[in-house]
This record gives structure tokens, C-alpha cells and sequence, in this order.
């Protein structure tokens, strides 16, 4: 059996993630979510799989990931194979650009703390919750979900300016996951930040703008790309890319292909 804990689960790739790794029934899979009521989906879906556990916690609390990491070493026997840092998101603020923060700099400051919260910090507590369990179980690998926007090259071959604190908060995440596979290598702990691709999700009509949008950037540095992938299809090539993943590439930025092309 290999057990699972992936985070921001109520919708979107955490949920993707849940129902693929699900669908192996000797797997067993801890779904962290925020708030019920967001997550109808989720509990739908566990409702009519066993090997699915919902547990409520915000990943940014130390207290709610301690009794999450409590919970589900109860069920593994103390141990866990893999967690998947799922949890992050972006604002308002992302499609703002640095001029539109001209002589406003405590603006700035405010849009990369606020996305720290979700996009780093949240890693920070989860790790640190369930390291005793990751430790212990057979696996060792801790994910957290990145993004393509992180890597400065595309940054400068798509010209798009905006997104300032989503990407400083993942850029961090980065950052993080190489210092901890680092300092954790010797206890054969793999860590892997992992981009998802472009990826189509829930659209609103403004979302639908910003897609096409996006469409354009990309193809500056991506001629081919036609547009976005399927949740299932990111999930899918992500957990490839998880399967295969050994001490010597802990530590590594990489996306859904395995390598660096991010879309």
C-alpha cells in the first residue's frame, strides 16, 4: 500500500490528483482541504472511494498540520510515501504589472507577502508537519507544485510582466525545495519542485481574456502550443514525472514533461 497526502484538494489539479491516485485501490490517499463547503466535489468522490480520507486543516497552521500529520500516521502506522504541496493560488493584484506600482512600493510589498502565504508558506508547515512520516515511509518524496511563470527565461522570452507576487512566492518555492533536498539527502528524503503545464481549470469570461492572452505570450517562446492541457492530462504526466523521480534529481525545477518545457 502507498499512501498519499496532497493538499488544495477541493478543486482543480489537487482533486485531479486525489481521483488519479485513487483510481489504484491499494492506495491510500489523505485529502487536506480548508473548507468544506468548497469542496463538494471532493467529498462526492470519497464518498464512493474508501481509500480517500478527507481531513480539514489550514496548511498554514502549524496546529492543523501537527493533528493532520497525527491523523493520518494513525491509519500508515506512523509513515507516509509521498506528499504533494498542492496548496497556492494567486490575486487581484497578478495582473498588475511594476508600473502600475509606481510610488506605491508598500503596494508591491503587500501582493508578494500575500502570496507567500499560500504559494510558500504553506510548503513550509506541511514539510515540516509530515517530515517524521516522510521519513519513515518507503518513497520519501515531498512535491510541491510549482509553476513555469518562476523561471525567469520565460519570463523574458514571453514578455509578460505581470504576476509579480505569484511568481516571487513560486520563484521562493523553488528555492526552498533545493536548500531541503539538499540538507535532506542523506536520509534519502527526494524533493522536486514540479510546474503543471499550462493548465485549463475553471473559467470565468475574464479568465477566458487572460487565456488568450496568455495564448500569445507563450507562443513567443512556444510557436507550436496550440493552448491549454486538461487537469487529467497534467495530473497524468505529473505523476510520471513523480514515479521517476531518484536522489539524483531531488531538488530539481521541472515541469510536467520532466524537463523544462513548461507548457
Amino acid at each position: 500500500m502507498a499512501s498519499y497526502v496532497v493538499t488544495g484538494t477541493s478543486t482543480g489539479i489537487g482533486l485531479g490528483f486525489v481521483k488519479a491516485l485513487a483510481a489504484n485501490k491499494d492506495n491510500k490517499v489523505f485529502a487536506i482541504i480548508r473548507n468544506p463547503a468548497t469542496a463538494t466535489d471532493l467529498q462526492t468522490f470519497a464518498d464512493s472511494h474508501p481509500n480517500v480520507r478527507i481531513i480539514v486543516g489550514e496548511a498554514t497552521s502549524k496546529e492543523d498540520m501537527d493533528r493532520a500529520a497525527e491523523e493520518v500516521g494513525k491509519v500508515t502506522g506512523g509513515k507516509l510515501d509521498a506528499l504533494i504541496n498542492n496548496v497556492g493560488g494567486g490575486s487581484v493584484d497578478d495582473a498588475k504589472a511594476p508600473r502600475d506600482y509606481e510610488g506605491n512600493p508598500q503596494d508591491l510589498k503587500n501582493a508578494i507577502l500575500a502570496s507567500m502565504e499560500p504559494n510558500f508558506f504553506s510548503a513550509v508547515f506541511t514539510t515540516s508537519s509530515f517530515m517524521p512520516l516522510i521519513q519513515a515511509g518507503e518513497q520519501k518524496k515531498i512535491i510541491c507544485i510549482s509553476t513555469g511563470m518562476a523561471d525567469d527565461d520565460m519570463s523574458l522570452k514571453t514578455d509578460i510582466p505581470f504576476a509579480l507576487g505569484y511568481a516571487a512566492s513560486k520563484s521562493a518555492l523553488n528555492t526552498l525545495v533545493a536548500k531541503f533536498a539538499i540538507d535532506y539527502k542523506k536520509d534519502g528524503v527526494k524533493f522536486l519542485a514540479l510546474s503543471p503545464g499550462w493548465v485549463k481549470t475553471k473559467f470565468g469570461p475574464e479568465s477566458e481574456m487572460q487565456a488568450g492572452f496568455m495564448l500569445q505570450a507563450f507562443q513567443k517562446a512556444y510557436p507550436e502550443l496550440k493552448g491549454q492541457i486538461s487537469t487529467e492530462d497534467s495530473v497524468k504526466m505529473q505523476l510520471e514525472v513523480i514515479d521517476k523521480l531518484t536522489l539524483e534529481d531531488s531538488g530539481k525545477f521541472l515541469s510536467h514533461h520532466g524537463d523544462k518545457y513548461w507548457v
